[in-house]
């Protein structure tokens, strides 16, 4: 037969204020960690691929080339950003794929944060063959230089 000791009420009770007072330090701490943004990608120049929704916006510090024969997905919720007077340019194929709760957003850096306006960017070149094919795509804030925000 095995035999029990028993514990002191008072131990019992201090096992259990210990197991809340560590139950509440873990949460409180948990609570507390620092939520980090989703980083911004700074992209310029020759540019193909996927740009998924992963991580913050995709800003455009410089002008940004689809090359022919070379192709350019964007994913949906994917916010694009322009620096002053950037502009993309399109020999190859952009696509965009946009869903009513999550379009695609091409905009002014200056959007949300600052102060946009018509002309902050300059505009979508589709050019030398260039293929655009766009589904749920919002274009804010370009025309810079007298374009319209998309041009063929």
């Amino acid at each position: 037969m095995t035999s029990h000791a028993l514990v002191p009420a008072d131990r019992r009770l201090g096992a259990f204020a210990r197991a809340a007072v560590f139950a509440a330090l873990a949460f409180a701490l948990a609570a507390a960690a620092p939520c980090t943004a989703a980083a911004d990608y700074y992209v310029s120049g020759t540019q193909t691929g996927v740009w998924d929704n992963e991580g913050g916006a995709y800003i455009i510090t410089g002008d940004v080339t689809v090359p022919a024969g070379g192709a350019l997905t964007i994913f949906a919720g994917v916010a694009v950003k322009f620096y002053a007077g950037r502009s993309m340019i399109v020999n190859g194929t952009l696509t965009t794929l946009g869903v009513p709760t999550e379009p695609v957003t091409f905009t002014s850096s200056n959007d949300p944060d600052g102060d946009p306006a018509p002309g902050d960017w300059g505009a979508i070149f589709v050019q030398d063959g260039g293929v655009v094919d766009f589904s749920n795509t919002y274009m804010r804030y370009g025309g810079a230089g007298g374009y319209a925000n998309l041009c063929y």
